[in-house]
């Protein structure tokens, strides 16, 4: 099915896709619309400012969450979920590939935003 509607997803959309907020009605909205992206309805964009909130938003749910996890085991939360993000075909993050933004370079960001965010 080819994609002919572009929707620019924002950091809540990945949160509650992602990360469990008690929020269930939220959660399927979500869940669907990245749903859709996968099978083609929609072409889903991202920007790197999206990636750079959503490590901000994640570092602090995780943190109040969870106090017993080091840094290192929230930078890693963060970036298995960046990389899942960055899995989901049919989402277009043109700046990012011109950068040449791979898995590694998420891991370092994530780690970077844990310093600038701490």
């Amino acid at each position: 099915m080819q994609s002919r509607n572009r929707i620019y997803l924002d950091t809540n959309i990945f949160i509650y896709a992602f990360y469990s907020m008690n929020r269930p009605a939220e959660t399927q909205k979500a869940q669907k619309c990245i749903n859709q992206i996968i099978n083609g309805v929609f072409t889903g964009i991202i920007t790197p400012l999206v990636l750079m909130e959503i490590i901000s938003v994640l570092r602090k749910l995780l943190s109040k969450s969870n106090n017993t996890l080091s840094t290192n085991e929230i930078n890693e939360k963060i970036s298995d979920i960046l990389i899942n993000i960055l899995k989901i075909p049919n989402l277009l993050n043109n700046k990012l590939s011109i950068y040449g933004v791979n898995y590694n370079i998420l891991r370092i960001i994530s780690g970077m935003a844990g310093k600038a965010f701490n």
